[in-house]
């Protein structure tokens, strides 16, 4: 509670799976729909080891299934990952690693 007024979360809690890293790294995303692919350029904002924010004009609905191509800010080398798009604001995504859904299901 801070001045009175109960946020609803405790801000030294954190929720999440995986630890988030800002970033500022340049990603394609690949887009294979029904009879129609094409490649949006954005940029990644967070990653973690689950997944990534970032930011790219597109209009990409929740559940979309993605690729994406980006150099890995900590290694240095080119990656390539599959993904499903979960959440959007606006023209920001947060997309889920397909790889980090099998580690959660392990648990």
């Amino acid at each position: 509670m801070a001045n009175g007024v109960r946020t609803g979360r405790d801000p030294a809690e954190n929720r999440r799976r995986w630890e988030r890293h800002k970033a500022d790294v340049p990603v394609k995303v690949l887009v294979a729909e029904k009879d129609n692919a094409f490649v949006i350029d954005g940029r990644c904002l967070q990653i973690s080891a689950g997944g990534m924010c970032l930011f790219a004009v597109g209009n990409l609905t929740p559940g979309t299934q993605i690729s994406l191509e980006f150099i890995d800010p900590h290694s240095g080398k080119a990656d390539r990952v599959q993904g499903t798009v979960r959440n959007r604001v606006v023209y920001l995504y947060g997309v889920e690693y397909e790889r980090a859904r099998e580690i959660s299901n392990l648990d």
